[in-house]
């Protein structure tokens, strides 16, 4: 199963942007679409300078279905039937992601003295006792290690450096946006991700790395 799906997400400000999510984005190792990977994205774009958790945020997925009825996807069932139906009838799934914090972690956080985390399981909070089912999901803890030192490491970046997101370019190859971390650009105006650079064996053009900018 190839393709896309277009998820919108309104900010702050009420404005509305349009994300191209490649379905190998939100897929496990075994090829298998997931919900929980789907939901992290939405995490991830909505709160781009933050590191937040599925636990930490409300995320409501809804779509208009080939019958035009508006559906809420709240399951990898459900998310699997959306994707399979637009793609026997060579649509494009468009889904608005509604995504805001839990009002219990922003008074938490707001309580608590501006420590930073310095492993990945502070970050995740691994020794509590959230259930099981509500735990980051494989997708969102190799996103999030991106965020956090390699503590074996004391030459690595500062920990609050981030994954840069190119929020106006799309892959040319696997056509997802944005495009996260390194950006590989060519000319006249050709652009891969990493993943896609890595397996690129031609010779046609002349790849650089773009640097990540600012924030």
């Amino acid at each position: 199963m190839l393709g896309i799906i277009k998820l919108r997400i309104v900010d702050d400000n009420g404005l509305s942007h349009i994300h191209r999510v490649h379905h190998s984005y939100i897929q496990e190792e075994n090829g298998s679409i997931s919900f929980q990977n789907l939901v992290g994205v939405a995490i991830q774009l909505r709160f781009s300078n933050t590191l937040l958790s599925s636990d930490e945020c409300h995320v409501i997925f809804k779509y208009y279905d080939i019958d035009n009825e508006c559906v809420t996807i709240s399951s990898t069932t459900e998310l699997f039937d959306a994707i399979d139906k637009f793609e026997k009838s060579k649509r494009v799934l468009r889904v608005t992601a509604n995504v805001r914090r839990k009002t219990s972690y922003i008074k938490e956080t707001n309580n608590k003295d501006a420590e930073e985390p310095t492993t990945f399981d502070e970050m995740i909070g691994e020794n509590d006792e959230t259930p099981i089912d509500e735990t980051p999901n494989l997708f969102f803890r190799a996103f999030a290690s991106l965020f956090i030192n390699d503590e074996h490491n004391s030459t690595t970046k500062k920990s609050n450096e981030r994954p840069f997101l190119h929020c106006r370019h799309t892959c040319d190859e696997c056509r997802c946006t944005p495009i996260v971390g390194p950006r590989y650009h060519a000319a006249p105006d050709v652009d891969l991700c990493t993943k896609c650079y890595k397996n690129y064996n031609g010779n046609e053009f002349d790849f650089v790395l773009e640097e990540q900018g600012k924030w």
